[in-house]
């Protein structure tokens, strides 16, 4: 495989983390990590898949809070060495209702990964927002007020 087809294949690796996980496809969007893999996000650090699937229920519980959320990621850097590699992309995450569109969160992903079998997946993916998360939470308090 090329450096391009590299990188393309980590871009849609980027791009299904979203898709499953706004779809709700979980164990799809757990295959997008290594058996042994780590997400550091907003609801603390899960290692391992069988972490990773309490965290997708957890987050499917969270989902009557965010009807419609949506994951955007873009700015996407990527430098491949051999079979590992790394990304750095801006997120954004949304969710609309008939009240309008609101933005959840926003920051960025810090990616490690490795290609295992000819696929790449996510050695770690840690979510850095761009507020503390009192700020967050704060934030997301007044807009469920409003």
């Amino acid at each position: 495989m090329s450096e391009l087809e590299d990188r393309l294949a980590i871009f849609d690796l980027i791009a299904r983390y979203s898709h499953t996980i706004d779809g709700r496809d979980y164990d799809a969007w757990i295959d997008c990590f290594l058996p042994d893999g780590i997400l550091v996000s907003a609801m603390g650090t899960s290692s391992g898949h069988t972490e990773l699937r309490k965290f997708a229920a957890n987050y499917e519980n969270a989902r009557v809070r965010m009807p419609n959320a949506r994951h955007f990621m873009t700015n996407i850097a990527i430098s491949i060495e051999d079979l590992a590699a790394k990304s750095r992309s801006y997120v954004q995450i949304t969710t609309s209702d008939p009240k309008g569109v609101r933005v959840l969160f926003t920051g960025q992903y810090d990616d490690t990964l490795n290609k295992v079998d000819g696929q790449w997946k996510f050695r770690e993916r840690r979510g850095i927002p761009d507020t503390s998360m009192a700020e967050s939470a704060a934030y997301r308090a007044k807009q469920a007020s409003e």
